[in-house]
């Protein structure tokens, strides 16, 4: 269930126009229009991405020198002439608008090098920009096995596994692209962050994807798309941007661009014209799933400690199934008193039976009954929380203080040495929008998924 109360939709596919940067950036690198005046798709001159992105694209001029410019830094260049001679043959083909021509002459190649670096890299270009993402994803995988340290082409990769609708993939190589990192003169950081956002959103991640989020939304002339984004996090729909417009009516897809404006508020530091935004909101659209929810959490931000416990209550009122209004007044709770309420117990184990697959609420009741001195039955509701959530980082905190008092020395050792190894992912996500390049040393390649930003 979707803690918002909203009905939960499958992640449908997402419009093509979203990804216009990508292609964009593929244009500027292998497609090019030599006098830099728009970018060229297929031979059909495009609009600048700057017209659809606004800030999350730069334009730039596109040329050969560019081109030159990305095999640099991204491909090793083929020292075979025969390879050297295919290159030429592709660059006619492109230039005459025969990507079909262009795929057969890469496809000579590579068979005749499988090592053939740029050859990869050029097949899975031209195929994204024909929008055959199936067949683009193994030429970028080959490259990402060929240069498994360099992040440009897991991102390219992710972005190819997106725009086939397997986000959880996508999620996991955008991920690690970022970690990588990649030259800052192929301005991929605003499209990975932005589709990396929008794959945490339909998995469920609302607030690593807000995390994300806000870094685009600080940046001058943020576009609606990022607003529309922070707004569709925040109410944890898990639906992208592009789809909540037909899925919804006008009036509450004006609800979703306030909030949306307000999150944007919060990312610019603006915290006081944020609470009054909310203020009205919660006014205006009294029941509402999650608004009092979103008001009170950042009531508790401002210390505005009364008030935000009357808006969990709201929206308890409102969305009496919340389990996330249950267990953050109870964390709240947990940090204003000593002693513990029948009503704070009664309301995690309510949020545990809401969600028993969630490893929040267990962790909420962990710390409950840790509170109340019934150290064995916290450790069971701990050891749940982090079985559901091997990467959280304060549960592992909470466990290894546990399984000390409880005398089980071994057990909290091993507790707080993940604890300290998981602790800098999250910091590192939180500060800078990526995972730290460590996540990934002696790990080149891996099919299930990585660590996550932690909490």
């Amino acid at each position: 269930m979707d803690p918002s109360g909203a009905q939960s939709v499958a992640p449908p596919r997402e419009p093509k126009h979203l990804s216009f940067r990508l292609r964009a950036f593929i244009s500027k690198y292998g497609i090019g229009n030599s006098e830099g005046t728009g970018y060229v798709k297929m031979g059909r001159t495009a609009p600048q991405p700057s017209a659809i992105f606004g800030t999350l694209s730069t334009s730039v001029t596109v040329g050969k020198v560019l081109l030159s410019c990305l095999v640099c830094l991204c491909c090793a260049l083929a020292d075979d002439g025969s390879l050297l001679q295919l290159q030429e043959r592709v660059d006619a083909a492109i230039a005459n608008n025969k990507p079909a021509e262009a795929i057969v002459i890469l496809n000579e190649g590579l068979k005749q090098n499988p090592e053939w670096r740029e050859g990869w890299w050029r097949l899975g270009n031209v195929l994204y920009q024909a929008n055959k993402y199936a067949q683009a994803r193994p030429a970028f995988e080959r490259l990402t096995s060929l240069d498994s340290k360099v992040g440009t082409p897991w991102i390219l990769l992710g972005l190819c596994e997106f725009e086939a609708g397997d986000y959880g993939l996508a999620l996991q190589h955008l991920e690690r692209g970022q970690a990588l990192g990649f030259p800052s003169a192929l301005d991929l950081m605003g499209v990975a962050r932005y589709h990396e956002a929008l794959a945490l959103i339909v998995t469920g991640k609302y607030e690593q994807a807000q995390i994300l989020l806000n870094f685009l939304a600080r940046e001058q002339g943020a576009p609606q798309e990022v607003i529309v984004a922070e707004g569709v996090a925040t109410l944890q729909i898990p639906v992208l941007p592009q789809t909540i417009r037909k899925a919804v009516d006008s009036e509450r897809f004006a609800l979703i661009m306030k909030v949306g404006k307000a999150q944007q508020l919060i990312a610019l530091r603006k915290t006081s014209e944020a609470v009054a935004q909310y203020k009205r909101l919660t006014s205006q659209y009294p029941n509402f799933p999650s608004l009092h929810l979103i008001y009170a959490s950042l009531l508790v931000q401002v210390n505005e400690f009364e008030e935000a416990k009357a808006e969990f209550r709201l929206e308890l009122r409102a969305n009496p199934k919340s389990m996330l209004a249950r267990v953050r007044l109870v964390l709240l709770e947990l940090d204003l008193r000593k002693n513990v309420s029948d009503e704070m117990v009664s309301l995690a184990k309510e949020a545990v039976a809401l969600e028993p697959g969630s490893y929040i609420p267990h962790y909420v009741l962990g710390c409950v009954l840790v509170r109340e001195g019934k150290l064995e039955e916290a450790a069971s509701e701990l050891e749940t929380s982090r079985d559901l959530d091997p990467y959280s980082s304060r549960v592992r905190f909470e466990l290894a203080k546990v399984d000390l008092r409880l005398d089980r020395k071994e057990a909290a050792a091993r507790e707080q040495k993940v604890f300290e190894e998981l602790r800098p992912i999250g910091n590192s996500f939180r500060e800078f929008g990526k995972l730290p390049m460590s996540v990934y040393d002696g790990d080149p390649v891996t099919s299930g998924p990585g660590p996550g930003p932690g909490s």
